[in-house]
């Protein structure tokens, strides 16, 4: 595969290349970091965006340590997002009428809502689950919390 084909969405190992880091500003003025990335299977480069608005901070900095990065820079770069492999997720997106590529980095953490469920309303949906489940014909019987099942899905990809 050369530079100008299209790379394939999906799931690719990858590597932050040390040195690569670029520091700018969004459109909007949001502080913005990019990173180049190395597919290891593929042998080619990709580019992520980390935007670090107060509400997009957390997540981005969480990529950052997934790489390897530990608060370190030399001045000009940040030091470490070379250390680690981490899963590359592709995907194309359209933006102003042209498909552009979208590049993430998966974390360990997962998903989590900014106002989750008390006891009470988890409960509560619980038992309307239960009973919608029943009215599409599927059998329900009460079993462990499913917060506590293990994921299904591909091992070490953790997509939610």
């Amino acid at each position: 595969m050369n530079e100008t084909q299209k790379i394939p969405a999906g799931a690719y190992r990858g590597k932050g290349i040390a040195g690569s880091d670029q520091t700018g500003h969004t459109s909007k003025g949001t502080e913005q970091l990019a990173v180049d990335l190395q597919l290891l299977d593929l042998g080619r480069r990709v580019t992520t965006f980390l935007s670090f608005s107060e509400a997009a901070a957390p997540f981005s900095i969480e990529r950052l340590q997934a790489m390897g990065w530990t608060g370190e820079n030399d001045g000009q770069h940040l030091v470490g997002i070379d250390r680690n492999e981490v899963t590359v997720i592709l995907k194309y997106e359209e933006y102003q009428g042209k498909l552009q590529m979208r590049v993430d980095i998966l974390t360990t953490r997962g998903f989590s809502f900014d106002k989750p469920m008390n006891d009470q309303e988890k409960r509560g949906f619980f038992s309307r689950l239960n009973d919608l489940a029943k009215k599409q014909g599927a059998a329900t019987k009460p079993g462990p919390d499913p917060w506590d099942a293990p994921a299904g899905g591909k091992p070490g990809l953790d997509l939610g």
